[in-house]
């Protein structure tokens, strides 16, 4: 890929060499990406083949351990945890709050006053407010941006087609 020395533009047709660059290296850059997404996308599918069995007996051994501990509990008062080479186990105590209805608790709240209880996040919506700017209401904090911006796109089918070489070249 040849590189961009000399930053003037002058001409369209120097305009047009830059575009020209920008979607040729825009090319590069999404092949390479989707190489990689293909090379991971394999290795994730080879460590769940590969760990399947390792996944599956460690499972049915955290069931055992459970099982063993819930059915002594007495043996872990003190301490609550047995340390090994290996690591620990034993109980801990646990406190969570569980919503069966999270609506209605909400509702129960605000209607309570409770508002140490709930949140409320509020959002602005952009096109409600440009209607109201451009109908000539002030909004303070709040203005229509006009002017003007460089801009460039890329051929959607080149990116593709890099992306589809990668498929190609990784087979």
């Amino acid at each position: 890929m040849p590189t961009l020395t000399d930053t003037r533009t002058n001409t369209m047709k120097d305009a047009e060499r830059l575009m020209e660059q920008i979607a040729l290296t825009t090319q590069n850059i999404e092949k390479k990406k989707a190489q990689y997404e293909l090379r991971i996308s394999k290795l994730k599918a080879k460590y769940e083949e590969e760990a399947a069995p390792d996944i599956a007996t460690l499972q049915s051994l955290e069931r055992t351990l459970d099982a063993f501990i819930m059915s002594h509990q007495k043996e872990f008062r003190r301490p609550r945890k047995r340390k090994t080479a290996f690591g620990d186990f034993g109980l801990r105590t646990v406190s969570d709050v569980r919503f069966e209805d999270r609506d209605a608790v909400a509702d129960f709240c605000m209607e309570a006053g409770y508002t140490d209880c709930v949140e409320t996040r509020i959002s602005l919506k952009k096109s409600a407010i440009r209607k109201r700017l451009a109908a000539g209401e002030e909004i303070p904090g709040a203005e229509i941006d006009r002017g003007v911006r460089s801009t460039y796109k890329v051929e959607r089918s080149l990116i593709e087609a890099a992306r589809r070489d990668a498929a190609g070249e990784a087979a």
